[in-house]
């Protein structure tokens, strides 16, 4: 436990820091009840890691957190893009030949 606060508050206030808000944060924890769970997920926690753990339970959740947060990094990028294209477009006008052409143009 930690001394002071939980992790639960340490979360809220982890959050409040803009740098930090996209961080994917494993709360690594002896305190597994249902409902402190809940209560960490809420605050987003992005996964809980009970002790005691194992190695590759923990390069499992570790991979999965940083495919995540490159995802997210993904999304962030192409959304700036469109955004810049968008407040430079006058008109458009498109024909969708089939779904990969809607998908091309939904970040839009």
């Amino acid at each position: 436990m930690m001394p002071g606060i939980d992790g639960i508050a340490f979360m809220r206030e982890f959050h409040k820091l803009p740098v930090l808000k996209h961080v994917p944060e494993i709360m690594q924890t002896a305190a597994t009840p249902p409902q402190l769970i809940a209560e960490g997920l809420a605050e987003c926690v992005f996964y809980y890691l009970a002790k005691p753990f194992k190695r590759d339970v923990l390069r499992a959740v570790l991979s999965n957190a940083l495919a995540s947060r490159a995802a997210y990094r993904h999304r962030e990028e192409a959304i700036s893009k469109a955004d810049s294209a968008l407040t430079r477009l006058s008109s458009y006008r498109s024909a969708f030949r089939d779904v990969a052409d809607v998908d091309s143009i939904s970040t839009l």
